[in-house]
């Protein structure tokens, strides 16, 4: 009776008829966990509310030089379009942040405390800095993780958020393609001018303090809770 007990208590709220739709008219399911409803799929939108287009930038250079000017981009995962519909698209900080808006009504970018919250719910846990495994196999699909032969970097999704291993892009190159995903978050420390992005890789899920506003991450929406 334990077991069963602990399983109800991780157990998501997946509401198939529930969606969010972007700016760009794609569908999204999403999920509760906890008090949280998430985005269950990564966004892929291509513009900001007032219609204005986000900027595609696959070349390295100006990929550079949208950190040197401050400027929004996405691209695709290893700059293949086949891939995004599946794996989402990858923002610049700049894009997730900017102004005119990239969540729709209801929804906007999750905070620093918002991962945190979904950490806590998922760890039981206060410490999050603390080295812990509990989190990351919950947070990963259940495919799309790891190289053949390597199918223990797969996870088993118990919270329904569903992250696929799409890697990120960081100056100069593409990394960790099935092994690492980052999402976006809106906080930055305003000393370093550093943001928090929130990383699952191999085996552990974290706020890292340590990646530059260039880098290209996915991004998973949070609903606005109602007051």
């Amino acid at each position: 009776m334990r077991f069963v007990i602990l399983y109800f208590l991780f157990l998501p709220c997946l509401n198939l008829n529930a969606q969010m739709i972007d700016f760009d008219g794609n569908s999204y399911s999403i999920i509760t966990i906890g008090k949280q409803t998430w985005m269950a799929e990564n966004l892929r939108v291509t513009k900001f509310k007032n219609g204005d287009p986000i900027p595609h930038v696959s070349e390295q250079t100006a990929w550079k030089m949208t950190f040197e000017e401050e400027r929004p981009a996405w691209c695709s995962m290893n700059n293949q379009p086949s891939l995004l519909k599946k794996y989402g698209v990858l923002y610049n900080w700049y894009a997730a942040t900017d102004s005119r808006g990239i969540a729709p009504e209801g929804w906007r970018l999750p905070t620093i405390e918002d991962w945190e919250e979904l950490l806590r719910f998922l760890t039981k846990k206060q410490d999050l800095y603390e080295f812990d495994t509990t989190a990351a196999p919950l947070l990963k699909s259940k495919t799309n993780w790891g190289a053949p032969g390597f199918e223990n970097m797969r996870g088993n999704n118990g919270s329904g958020f569903n992250a696929y291993g799409t890697g990120f892009r960081l100056e100069n190159e593409f990394m960790q393609e099935f092994i690492a995903t980052g999402f976006w978050s809106s906080s930055d420390d305003p000393d370093t001018d550093m943001p928090f992005p929130f990383l699952i890789q191999v085996n552990y899920a974290t706020i890292e303090t340590y990646y530059r506003k260039l880098s290209g991450f996915n991004i998973r929406l949070i609903k606005i809770n109602p007051k």
